[in-house]
């Protein structure tokens, strides 16, 4: 799946781009995204639905659709964890259990970025010239974090980063973020941000194609990317 999206945001021009490949041998694609943006509002979306959730994919598709209504009728509020995951058990056809996913957002409005979730995959970007990368702080366990999980209330989390000018961010899950080596997330991240500008949808072809044939043949998950970029 891909997605191209031009949004304006306090007079600046932004290019969205979505891309999600299905992992290698598998029936399913389990993650899910959603890109979008009005006059006061960039919103971008993401979530890992646990393989070991027979109904994961439609819990990730779930959550990213109930976030997204929840954000432009409230924005992130205290109570937003609590009510995400009311409201994403409310919309489910099934039994939640067979739905465990992964969460993670970026909300832009005109003076501030809001983002966090909860489980595996990064949250990236650089802001007002400075590079800055966000990750799952549970370092005790191998276990996914996800909305189901013990504790999540306190395990979810909110990040709230003033801007005056954002250069380019970008969410993606663990399959992807996982193989990307750490001293090169911000190189990598810089020449998304080059790549995009001489053309998104050449770029975003080009993002597809790795993904699909991901270098590391042992990594079978399935790998979703957002990329939020400011245009030239």
């Amino acid at each position: 799946m891909k997605k191209i999206l031009q949004s304006k945001l306090n007079n600046v021009d932004y290019t969205l781009l979505g891309c999600s490949v299905k992992g290698a041998e598998k029936e399913l694609n389990q993650d899910a995204f959603i890109i979008y943006g009005d006059d006061s509002h960039i919103i971008c979306l993401v979530a890992d639905g646990l393989g070991s959730a027979i109904n994961a994919e439609i819990g990730s598709k779930a959550i990213c659709k109930v976030a997204k209504e929840l954000i432009l009728d409230d924005g992130i509020t205290d109570n937003f964890p609590n009510v995400l995951k009311r409201k994403w058990a409310e919309e489910l056809d099934v039994n939640p259990n067979s739905c465990d996913t992964t969460f993670k957002f970026i909300v832009v409005d005109k003076d501030e970025i809001v983002f966090g979730g909860i489980g595996d995959g990064w949250i990236i970007g650089i802001v007002d010239g400075r590079f800055f990368e966000h990750r799952n702080a549970n370092n005790f366990s191998n276990q996914t974090e996800s909305i189901l999980s013990v504790g999540y209330e306190d395990r979810f989390q909110v990040v709230k980063l003033p801007y005056k000018q954002i250069q380019i961010l970008s969410l993606a899950t663990d399959g992807f973020s996982e193989d990307i080596e750490s001293a090169k997330v911000e190189e990598f991240i810089t020449q998304c941000l080059s790549e995009l500008n001489n053309g998104e949808e050449t770029f975003l072809n080009h993002l597809g194609t790795m993904m699909a044939n991901w270098p590391i043949k042992t990594n079978q998950d399935d790998k979703t990317i957002i990329i939020c970029g400011r245009n030239k």
